[in-house]
């Protein structure tokens, strides 16, 4: 996988109308909403709630293909077919991998000079 497949940005810019206030804006808004979601995300598997578990890794997978994450929007989609098809401790086994690839796309928009809102 390249560099291009943890962030394109030409992907955000297409997403955000090639609009660089509104990309940033969209980049800070995922940086500042994913933390949460991928709490969300452990505390559903803890609860062994598959609804919400496809829901919220649903909801991280779309976020990161606005963003241009290719590789989180892999890692998602995989978490979110476990949880759909109830296979709830492969969908868990996934999220290491979902939060490593929240990293490195983090670190990769915070190097392009994207930063939280908040």
């Amino acid at each position: 996988m390249s560099d291009q497949d943890v962030f394109d940005r030409k992907q955000l810019l297409t997403m955000s109308a090639d609009d660089e206030e509104l990309a940033a804006q969209v980049a800070g808004v995922f940086l500042d909403d994913i933390p949460k979601q991928l709490t969300a995300l452990g505390e559903a598997f803890a609860q062994e709630d598959r609804e919400v578990a496809e829901r919220v890794a649903h909801t991280i997978k779309g976020a990161s293909a606005t963003v241009g994450g290719e590789r989180l929007r892999a890692a998602s989609e995989v978490g979110e077919r476990l949880a759909r098809e109830g296979k709830m401790a492969e969908a868990e086994a996934n999220l290491p991998e979902i939060k490593a690839r929240y990293e490195e796309l983090r670190a990769a928009l915070e190097q392009a000079g994207y930063t939280p809102l908040a």
